[in-house]
């Protein structure tokens, strides 16, 4: 009870800052290994939570729309085209990153249940890549580490969008990158 009596009572509460070393794993220091380690914690939380989710709610065989109905007409036709169903013609609706990279899937894993496996692990594997990136850009733009370590455990813990960031049939997770 002596500390009441003192003129400052030491509550365990220091006035000065932590030590260097605390705070610059935390988040004041913006140097390279930080953001390497950070990105690292926020990518093994996004991979964790989204192959978790992946694998417990496992997605219907509805497959998706324009961007898988390309990737079926390259894969077996070899041409780009079919986005509204079988005959609709070439188009030029979508970009042709993400059909090219399914039709490549469906070659190597089919169209069955390990072909939408390796669909849904990749934009599992993108989206948590493209969150655990924001550290980083954080530290870009002279922003700190504080507002992309945030902004990437949110959307690496939480993932509001989940079926767009893991179905792998449409182009999200891939935009995020962009």
């Amino acid at each position: 009870m002596a500390f009441l009596h003192s003129p400052q009572p030491n509550l365990g509460i220091s006035a000065e800052p932590a030590s260097p070393a605390r705070t610059k794993f935390f988040l004041n220091d913006g140097s390279p290994r930080n953001v390497r380690v950070w990105m690292a914690i926020i990518l093994g939380i996004g991979l964790a939570v989204r192959m978790t989710l992946i694998l417990v709610n496992s997605h219907s065989a509805q497959y998706g729309g324009e961007p898988y109905n390309i990737a079926l007409s390259l894969a077996n036709h070899g041409t780009y085209a079919d986005v509204f169903g079988s005959g609709s013609g070439p188009t030029a609706h979508i970009s042709p990153a993400l059909p090219i990279i399914l039709a490549l899937i469906i070659r190597v894993a089919g169209t069955g249940p390990a072909g939408h496996l390796v669909n849904s692990t990749l934009a599992a594997i993108v989206a948590a890549t493209a969150f655990a990136l924001l550290p980083a850009l954080a530290v870009k733009c002279r922003l700190g580490m504080l507002p992309g370590v945030t902004a990437g455990l949110v959307g690496a813990a939480l993932p509001i969008n989940y079926w767009a960031q893991t179905a792998g049939y449409w182009d999200a997770p891939y935009a995020m990158l962009g």
